[in-house]
């Protein structure tokens, strides 16, 4: 097992919010790697059909969707990020995909969506709400580019397993069911289901962990 210092801990916890230069790209890698069985349940969770349109908030370096294009005909795509590393490495890996005109990307400031109102069909974000500086405010703006009717589908570590982890600290906000219900509460979203997963993977720090997560649905 690897045995981290203090300062490099916090680097990892650094980059986990906000992925920069080459370790940015490498822990890009190892969440694409990790996060994978959450993404696909995510995917899951969204019921997607022909033609449906995606918005992700927090798309990392993009290895996953090559697999989420599988998961309907004729699926439109688009990306946002706050960490241009994480932006320029998704324009790398799905550079076929950007051609076609499948798929784009943006980068963000994390607090306003910029896409139109009624714009998507389906969004989904895996592993960002932690750092959201505005959960309210950021819900709000989903619910804004959602057309109605359209789901959101949250994945998230639940904070019992989450607070277990030796890189979170300051820059986490932790979740569990009850937590994110009432916040969702004082929203517009209609809540749908949550959805309970437990894994054994590798963390972030390269430790063997039993995962617990959740996926919320929620509709507009």
């Amino acid at each position: 097992m690897p045995d981290f210092t203090p300062e490099q801990l916090i680097e990892i916890e650094s980059q986990l919010s906000h992925p920069t230069g080459e370790w940015g790209i490498e822990m890009g890698n190892r969440m694409n790697e990790s996060n994978i069985p959450m993404t696909v349940n995510c995917f899951k969770a969204l019921n997607l059909k022909p033609n449906d349109r995606v918005l992700e908030l927090g798309h990392g370096n993009g290895g996953h969707i090559s697999q989420l294009l599988k998961e309907a005909e004729h699926l439109k795509y688009s990306g946002i990020d706050i960490s241009e590393t994480m932006y320029l490495e998704a324009l790398r890996i799905n550079e076929e995909y950007l051609i076609s005109n499948q798929v784009e990307f943006q980068l963000y400031d994390g607090v306003t969506i910029p896409y139109n109102t009624n714009t998507f069909s389906h969004v989904m974000t895996v592993n960002t709400i932690y750092f959201w500086s505005d959960f309210i405010g950021l819900l709000n703006e989903i619910y804004r580019c959602l057309k109605h009717g359209g789901v959101l589908a949250i994945a998230f570590g639940q904070k019992e397993y989450m607070k277990e982890l030796p890189f979170v600290n300051d820059k986490f906000s932790l979740f569990d069911t009850v937590r994110i219900r009432k916040e969702v509460d004082t929203t517009n979203f209609k809540w749908v289901e949550i959805l309970n997963y437990e894994d054994e993977v590798f963390s972030k720090a390269d430790t063997p962990v039993n995962r617990k997560y959740s996926i919320l649905q929620l509709r507009k």
